[in-house]
């Protein structure tokens, strides 16, 4: 015997933030972004939305710490970019150059 189709009515909910879907299909995909977003760097405290980018971040980490800002603790990969950085710090770089460092 096989299994009814489900009926309009029927609803699926996550176990982990109680939405509620009208397909299982729906709930799969909605369960992928809990365990996609939960991606926290735990050295600096930011959040991923893919693994890939966790990861990405995560070597940032690995490959900075030999230079060292001594006044806001950011890790950078060469002297270079950690002087380039120091600027923001006197005032002469605006911060929107700053993100493109890390």
């Amino acid at each position: 015997s096989s299994s009814a189709p489900p009926s309009p009515s029927e609803s699926f909910a996550c176990q982990q933030c109680s939405m509620v879907f009208s397909s299982s299909s729906a709930l799969i995909l909605h369960c992928r972004t809990h365990s996609d977003s939960l991606r926290r760097c735990p050295l600096c405290g930011l959040s991923f939305n893919t693994a890939s980018r966790f990861e990405n971040h995560v070597r940032k980490h690995a490959s900075t710490t030999n230079c060292i800002c001594q006044i806001c603790g950011d890790g950078f990969s060469s002297r270079d970019v950690l002087d380039l950085h120091m600027q923001i710090h006197k005032g002469n770089l605006e911060l929107g150059a700053h993100s493109q460092l890390s």
